[in-house]
């Protein structure tokens, strides 16, 4: 492998601004992806509190329905929170995982590409390091 110190001054000159470049690419590369997963996150995070708050009103939805029957209620007033129970469960059925779900071990793997990102970039930096001592 040939070292460094013996490539030209122009050879030097070229990785130097090569590596540099890429380092810019890869941080902005690293930060973009970075947002995305923490604005996926965030999303999800709102999403799992709808989901709860819908889930909970589905409860309460059928909870009235079992003592309208469980009292023998009019069969208007039953048939009318049937309607209201199926109502909150279409809506709880609706919001399920959207598109932008990230589990766990999806945010790590993410996670880990970053990091690799990271020591691309420490790499590089290093290498132009290497070149100016030179």
């Amino acid at each position: 492998m040939i070292a460094l110190n013996q490539l030209s001054a122009d050879d030097l000159q070229y990785l130097r601004q090569k590596w540099a470049s890429e380092i810019k690419d890869i941080d902005e590369e690293r930060a973009r992806r970075v947002d995305r997963l923490e604005k996926r996150l965030e999303t999800q995070g709102e999403s799992a509190t709808a989901q709860a708050e819908l889930e909970a009103d589905l409860a309460h939805a059928q909870a009235v329905l079992a003592i309208l029957v469980a009292n023998n209620a009019d069969p208007a007033v039953i048939a009318s929170q049937e309607v209201v129970v199926a109502e909150a469960q279409e809506a709880v059925n609706s919001l399920g995982l959207s598109a932008s779900y990230v589990s766990d071990r999806g945010a790590w793997l993410q996670q880990m590409e970053f990091d690799e990102l990271e020591q691309a970039s420490i790499l590089r930096t290093n290498r132009i390091a290497q070149i100016d001592a030179i």
